[in-house]
């Protein structure tokens, strides 16, 4: 399978936007689970965003390993 350097840096701007967003949601999750001491009605707030990253961190896991195969 051939990609095309439109295609291929198509995907490498997806690939760096998503690992963008992982980081910067897991800055968020650091940020959560220090208030949890204090706020704890914050618990459900941060499972959520948890879920979410984890989502979004196995696809992109999913997507790289596939890529890899190729």
């Amino acid at each position: 399978m051939t990609q095309t350097a439109s295609s291929s840096e198509s995907f490498d701007g997806f690939v760096l936007t998503e690992l963008e967003i992982v980081r910067s949601s897991e800055e968020r999750l650091k940020w959560l689970f220090r208030k949890l001491r204090f706020n704890p009605q914050l618990h459900d707030s941060f499972l959520q965003e948890l879920a979410v990253v984890r989502k979004r961190a196995e696809r992109l896991d999913a997507i790289l390993t596939r890529f890899e195969e190729i």
